[in-house]
């Protein structure tokens, strides 16, 4: 009898970890964009989707040189803050700057098998593909909703790649971003207790875990290195 409770113990633990677990979290960021004309705007922007697929794909911004060289620059941990006119071959007129729109593919990585009959043993590769749209604009999200995922239900503001200065995430946002994120945030909670959501992680936000190493330690590993 203590055997069968013991299981049952376990199995129900199992449960409701699996149940628990929804992934990796959406991280999400108030950005500052200075302008030539040292106007500031600020906006939320998105180190990429979360969930099962442990791996973030992030927007960000590319160079495109001369012969066709490319060099990204995404957002991440290390992005911290990006300032075109220090690198000196966009600040002499020899690359073109983009905003890279990850176009978040999320179709199964391409998967080659090798079999050594010698050894009895079977290897996979797998080839992960991300796909960015080159636009002039960068998107920047003005709104949170509800749900508290900056996407297509957010206003959004769009900036010429040209009229840009520098591109920071802010570890201290202003009082009126917290408090958006807050009122959006108790919102939820109201909804939550009229319905129960299934399912549902709340995003993480780079200003409340940027110090905490530990957290970020774990993300990082959820980048792809470009």
């Amino acid at each position: 009898m203590k055997r069968l409770l013991l299981t049952l113990s376990i199995t129900f633990v199992l449960l409701n970890v699996v149940k628990a677990d929804l992934g990796a979290p959406t991280i999400q960021a108030i950005c500052k964009v200075t302008l030539n004309d040292n106007k500031i705007v600020e906006g939320v922007i998105s180190f990429g989707k979360g969930g099962y697929d442990y791996n973030y794909r992030p927007s960000g911004f590319c160079f495109i040189h001369s012969e066709n060289v490319y060099q990204l620059n995404l957002f991440s941990f290390s992005f911290v803050k990006f300032t075109p006119n220090n690198y000196g071959a966009y600040r002499d007129g020899k690359s073109k700057l983009f905003y890279a729109e990850n176009q978040n593919i999320q179709s199964y990585p391409n998967s080659t098998f090798e079999f050594k009959e010698s050894e009895r043993m079977l290897t996979k590769s797998t080839e992960m593909k991300e796909g960015y749209k080159l636009q002039d604009n960068m998107v920047l999200y003005m709104t949170i909703p509800l749900h508290l995922y900056v996407g297509i239900d957010s206003e959004k503001q769009m900036i010429n790649v040209e009229n840009i200065k520098s591109v920071e995430l802010l570890r201290t946002p202003s009082k009126e971003w917290i408090s958006k994120i807050d009122s959006a945030r108790k919102k939820l909670i109201e909804e939550q207790k009229k319905d129960e959501w299934m399912d549902y992680m709340e995003p993480v936000w780079y200003h409340e875990i940027i110090n905490d190493e530990k957290q970020v330690t774990y993300l990082k590993q959820f980048f792809n290195l470009h």
